[in-house]
C-alpha cells in the first residue's frame, strides 16, 4: 500500500466536470440548509453579538467588559460592523456559516490534493452534512472560527508554508484556547518530518500568540489573565457534563464521521508495517554505520517517512495518519477537560472528514484493483464490512441518552424554519427532509434533525424589543439573563447595565464576581440619575432568574411590566423596577 489505486475515467475532463458539480451541489445544499439558521436563538452568540458592538462603539474587551474567551474571537463581528455600520442579525448570522464554509473547502483542498478526487468528495460529505456541524454553524461561539484557522493553518503546514501556516496556527489558539493541544501536534509532527521546518512553524505561532496576548494583557491587564484563562479552570463540573456523558449524543447524529478515523486506522497499521518502515529500511540501508548507530538512523529514517507529507507515493497514508493523530490526540484532550461542551467536538470534524476521504480512496482504489485484476482483496472486504457494522451501530447510541429512556415512542412536532429563500425551494426542502412529527426511537436523517433545531427559534425578541422600545428612556438601562437580554437590547436600542453583558450563572458560582458584588453594583446602578438600572429581562427559575441570590434581590426590587411566551422556552419576564426601590 505505498500508493494508492485510483480508478482512471477514460476522459480527465469528464471526471472533472463531475467533481465540480459534486463540489458546487454540496456547498448549495449546505446553504440552503444554512438559509433556515439565519434566525434569533436563546444562546451565547448575543453576548458576542453585543460584545462586538461594543467594540464598535469604542470599548475594549478586558477593559471595559468581562470577556471569557481570547481577544480575536470578537474581531470578526467588529470587522462587520465597520462595513454594515449598525447591528444587523443576519449578517451576525451569517459569520459562523462563512467559517464553516472555509473550513469545508479547506478539507476538499487538502483531501484532493493528497488523496484524489473520490475521497475529496466523500469528506465534504461527511463535514458539511454532519448534524452538529450544521447546527453550530448557526451560532455564532467562535468554534467555527477557530476550527476554520486552524485548518487552514494546518493545509499551509501540510504544504511546507511555515510561515503562513505558523501565523495561521496562532490565530486559531487566540480565537479559542482549546485548538492549542492540534496546534502542538501539528508543529510536533512537522518536526518529525523536517526538525527545521516544525521548529520554525512553532516559532512563528508562539510570536502571533505573544504578540496577540501582549497587545490585550496591555490593554486588560489583570481582567485579560482572568478572563481567558483563571476563569476556566475555576468552572465546577456538573452532571453530564463530561466527555462521555456527551460523546453518546455526538456519535448518534454525527457517527460514519467521527467512526471514519477508526475505519481508516486498519488501512494506516497495514501501510506502516508495509509501506512506510520498509521504505525507512531501503533509505538507510545504504549507508554503512556501526550497528547501533545504523538503527537510530533507520528509526529516524521511519518517522521521517510516517509523517514526511512531501512525499508524494505516500501523501494519502501520511495525511491520513497525522489527522488520525491530531483526531485522537483531541479528543484525549477533551477527555481531560472538567466540562465539555458538544461543540467542542467540532474541533475533531475537519481531520474525521480528511480520515474518511482518504479511507474512501482506499477502498475505492481496492475495488478498482479487484476489479482490474480479478482477484480477491481483503481490504476492500473489511472496509465494506465495517460500513455495513457502522449502519447497525449507531442508533444504538441514542438507547443511552437520558431522554430516550423516558421517552421512547413520544412524539414531538415543530414548525417548519423561517427562511428567506423563495417559497418554492423552501417547499422543496420541506418534502425531501421534512417531518412535522418526530418518534422517539426512529431513526432520521442528520438534516432533519438541524431542521427540528432551527424551527426552535427566538423570534420572541422582537416583541419584547417592540414593548421596550416603547416605553424606555435614553437614561435607562437594561439587565438580565444574557442568552436573552444582549439580542433584545441590540434591538431595542438598549444600552446594558454597566456593560454587564454575561451573566453566565458559571460566572457568579466561580467568583467572578460573586453574586453579592454583583448585586452591590446594581443597587448602585439604581440609585444613579443617569444610566440607571430601570429594567430586566430573566426566565423564571432558568439562568440568573433562577440563581437563588439573584431572584431574591429581583422578586423584592422589581415588578412584572410584561409576560412574554415562546412555543419552545418558555416564559420571559419584562420587568420594571419598583418605585422608590433605589
Amino acid at each position: 500500500m505505498n500508493s494508492l489505486q485510483t480508478p482512471q475515467c477514460p476522459s480527465p475532463r469528464c471526471a472533472l466536470v463531475l467533481e465540480e458539480i459534486a463540489l458546487s451541489g454540496i456547498v448549495l445544499l449546505f446553504l440552503v440548509l444554512k438559509s433556515f439558521g439565519l434566525n434569533p436563538n436563546e444562546s451565547d452568540e448575543n453576548i458576542y453579538f453585543y460584545n462586538a458592538w461594543l467594540m464598535g462603539q469604542g470599548f475594549l474587551p478586558y477593559r471595559d467588559f468581562f470577556f471569557a474567551h481570547p481577544p480575536l474571537h470578537l474581531i470578526p463581528g467588529w470587522l462587520l460592523l465597520l462595513v454594515v455600520r449598525e447591528f444587523n442579525l443576519t449578517a451576525f448570522k451569517l459569520l459562523p456559516v462563512f467559517a464553516a464554509l472555509m473550513t469545508g473547502l479547506c478539507v476538499y483542498l487538502i483531501t484532493r490534493r493528497f488523496a484524489g478526487r473520490i475521497g475529496a468528495v466523500v469528506a465534504c460529505l461527511l463535514f458539511f452534512f454532519s448534524h452538529d456541524l450544521l447546527r453550530a454553524s448557526s451560532h455564532w461561539t467562535g468554534i467555527n472560527w477557530s476550527v476554520m484557522w486552524l485548518t487552514l493553518g494546518f493545509f499551509f503546514v501540510l504544504k511546507n508554508k511555515k510561515i503562513v501556516g505558523g501565523i495561521l496556527l496562532g490565530i486559531a489558539v487566540c480565537t479559542g484556547v482549546y485548538t492549542a493541544p492540534a496546534v502542538f501536534l501539528i508543529c510536533v509532527m512537522r518536526f518529525i518530518a523536517r526538525a527545521g521546518d516544525g521548529v520554525r512553524c512553532a516559532a512563528l505561532m508562539a510570536v502571533t500568540l505573544a504578540v496577540v496576548n501582549g497587545v490585550f494583557l496591555v490593554i486588560g491587564g489583570q481582567a485579560f489573565i482572568d478572563g481567558v484563562y483563571v476563569f476556566h479552570t475555576l468552572k465546577t463540573p456538573t452532571d453530564g457534563s463530561g466527555l462521555f456523558d456527551q460523546l453518546d449524543k455526538i456519535l448518534f447524529h454525527n457517527f460514519f464521521l467521527m467512526a471514519s478515523p477508526v475505519y481508516l486506522l486498519p488501512f494506516l497499521l497495514g501501510w506502516i508495517k508495509h509501506g512506510g518502515w520498509h521504505q525507512a529500511e531501503s533509505v538507510s540501508s545504504g549507508v554503512k554505520q556501526k550497528p547501533r548507530k545504523a538503527d537510530r538512523a533507520k528509526t529516524r529514517a521511519g518517522w521521517r517517512v510516517l509523517f514526511n507529507p512531501d512525499a508524494k507515493e505516500n501523501g494519502a497514508m501520511v495525511v491520513g495518519l497525522w489527522c488520525f493523530v491530531v483526531w485522537l490526540g483531541t479528543l484525549f484532550f477533551l477527555y481531560l477537560l472538567t466540562r465539555v461542551f458538544h461543540f467542542y467536538f467540532l474541533l475533531l470534524f475537519p481531520f474525521a472528514a480528511v480520515c474518511g476521504g482518504v479511507f474512501a480512496q482506499v477502498l475505492t482504489g481496492s475495488l478498482w484493483q479487484a476489479v482490474r485484476e480479478r482477484r480477491f482483496r481483503w481490504g476492500l472486504l473489511l472496509g465494506l464490512l465495517l460500513l455495513v457494522a457502522g449502519y447497525f451501530v449507531y442508533p444504538l447510541f441514542e438507547h443511552q441518552m437520558t431522554y430516550f429512556k423516558k421517552e421512547e415512542g413520544k412524539t414531538s412536532t415543530y414548525s417548519f424554519p423561517r427562511s428567506p429563500l423563495p417559497h418554492a425551494i423552501q417547499r422543496g426542502m420541506a418534502f425531501f427532509f421534512w417531518e412535522e412529527g418526530r418518534v422517539i426511537g426512529r431513526r432520521y436523517s442528520g438534516i432533519q434533525y438541524y431542521l427540528w433545531h432551527e424551527s426552535r427559534d427566538f423570534m420572541t425578541a422582537n416583541e419584547i424589543a417592540a414593548a421596550l422600545k416603547t416605553v424606555k428612556t435614553s437614561n435607562e438601562t437594561l439587565f438580565g439573563d444574557s442568552t436573552t437580554t444582549p439580542l433584545v437590547a441590540l434591538l431595542s436600542g438598549a444600552m446594558i447595565t454597566d456593560h454587564f453583558v454575561d451573566t453566565n450563572v458559571m460566572r457568579f458560582k466561580a467568583g467572578m464576581p460573586s453574586a453579592r458584588e454583583t448585586i452591590g453594583q446594581l443597587e448602585r446602578a439604581m440609585a444613579r440619575s443617569d444610566n440607571r438600572f430601570e429594567w430586566l429581562l430573566i426566565s423564571p427559575n432558568k439562568g440568573i432568574g433562577g440563581h437563588l441570590p439573584f431572584k431574591n434581590f429581583f422578586e423584592t426590587r422589581f415588578s412584572v411590566f410584561k409576560t412574554f411566551t415562546s412555543p419552545y422556552f418558555g416564559t420571559y419576564l419584562l420587568m420594571r423596577r419598583r418605585s422608590g426601590s433605589e
